[in-house]
């Protein structure tokens, strides 16, 4: 079995600028997250949110024939969030600085997302 905070950890501290990472069910419970150092943001409550949006645009995307979720990016001024599905129910999201390196972010959490939804 996987220790999802370390596979987190992992993640976070292979990206330049990335604050935390967090897996999280559709229903909006954190399975487990990993900030770096003592950081002030609620990554928790900002993935909470971000999981009923996703739920609401699978499901147009689903009735339009596009298939389900698979990823989304969302910058703001001060942070940087990417979610991914781990399948249907779970979802892996990282949180980066604004000039943060997204692409090596997005690949890095690809690839983990990977080994990490066979656990689930």
């Amino acid at each position: 079995m996987t220790d999802f905070k370390e596979e987190l950890s992992r993640i976070v501290n292979r990206i330049d600028g990335c604050i935390g990472a967090v897996i999280i069910g559709s229903d909006g419970l954190v399975i487990s997250q990993y900030i770096r150092g003592e950081d002030a943001l609620d990554i928790s409550s900002i993935n909470i949110e971000l999981v009923s949006i996703i739920r609401k645009i699978h499901q147009i995307m689903e009735e339009m024939g596009f298939g389900g979720f698979v990823e989304i990016s969302l910058s703001c001024e001060k942070v940087h969030v990417v979610m991914r599905a781990l399948n249907k129910d779970y979802f892996i999201s990282i949180l980066m600085l604004p000039g943060s390196n997204t692409a090596k972010g997005r690949f890095i959490m690809r690839t983990a997302g990977m080994r990490l939804a066979r656990e689930f």
